[in-house]
């Protein structure tokens, strides 16, 4: 089974690319929202859309789970 689209309780890990990228994905957070967020590797902490640090803190925040972005068409 593929679980590249399940979604990843930031307690159980973060998103990992190379650890000083921004990696978009999708993120579930405490509002009951689906939204696009950056997460920054180097800063260990999440962006909102104006990259503002508001989601800050990578764990413990109001982001609860992320998952990555599904490809783009072809």
């Amino acid at each position: 089974m593929d679980n590249t689209y399940n979604w990843i309780s930031v307690n159980d890990r973060l998103p990992h690319k190379d650890g000083s990228s921004s990696i978009f994905v999708l993120v579930y957070n405490t509002y009951n929202e689906i939204i696009v967020r950056p997460y920054n590797e180097y800063h260990n902490c999440w962006y909102d859309e104006d990259d503002d640090d508001y989601y800050c803190k990578a764990v413990g925040s109001k982001i609860t789970h992320w998952m990555p972005l599904p490809e783009s068409p072809k």
